[in-house]
């Protein structure tokens, strides 16, 4: 699907040789939101588009702010929580200083990386070469996401038991709520192209497959 995309944008000039997500983001947030009802009416910065849409159909507040200023905003007041990074990133930039309350696990987003060169520079290379790309990027994504995984799960629990950092985490009936909300969304911007429309018909059998959704 990526590469589909990449061909309507470049005209096949670009070629994706891998994808995959990074990391599941907490959500650091300066007063509490125990629940999905909790999102109503809070400032959650956002980028702009689909996770903002979901973040305002949810009730929230959506703010666009630069990675670079979240920090700032969060120990100004103003946002109430941001979408940023992985729990151990959110720690090592001090997030957690400003917005004690994050939420763990993420609820919110699971970014996607991609590995990507020229048409013309890929298919230059040797079968052997190819493969040994692709082989090499899945290699290290994958360890890296277990090693951000693992790390984010052990700062998590040290954090749990710590008086000034307080971890939430949502119920799965308030996990199915906000899914629910964003599946809406996510229809409706399907509704803009054919393209899209078969991503989200690719993403959404991937999850009934891995049991994330029932037919």
């Amino acid at each position: 699907m990526m590469q589909k995309a990449a061909d309507a944008i470049t005209d096949g000039e670009v070629h994706v040789v891998a994808c995959g997500p990074y990391s599941r983001e907490a959500l650091p947030a300066r007063t509490p939101i125990r629940t999905f009802e909790d999102l109503a009416g809070k400032k959650i910065r956002s980028p702009e588009g689909l996770a903002a849409a979901v973040f305002q159909a949810a009730g929230a507040s959506p703010v666009s702010i630069p990675f670079s200023e979240v920090y700032g905003a969060l120990e100004k007041g103003i946002v109430d929580a941001a979408d940023a990074s992985a729990y151990v990133n959110n720690d090592a930039t001090g997030m957690h200083d400003v917005a004690p309350y994050p939420l763990y696990p993420g609820i919110h987003s699971m970014p996607s990386m991609q590995f990507t060169v020229s048409t013309r520079v890929w298919d230059e290379l040797s079968a052997d070469d190819q493969a040994a790309l692709r082989t090499w990027w899945y290699d290290a994504m994958f360890a890296m996401a277990d090693v951000v995984g693992k790390k984010d799960a052990e700062l998590a629990k040290r954090d749990s038991g710590s008086e000034k950092i307080h971890v939430i985490d949502w119920a799965q009936e308030d996990r199915d709520k906000l899914r629910v909300v964003a599946r809406a969304q996510w229809e409706s911007y399907a509704e803009k192209s054919e393209l899209a429309k078969e991503a989200l018909d690719a993403n959404l059998a991937y999850m009934t497959k891995i049991g994330l959704f029932k037919n």
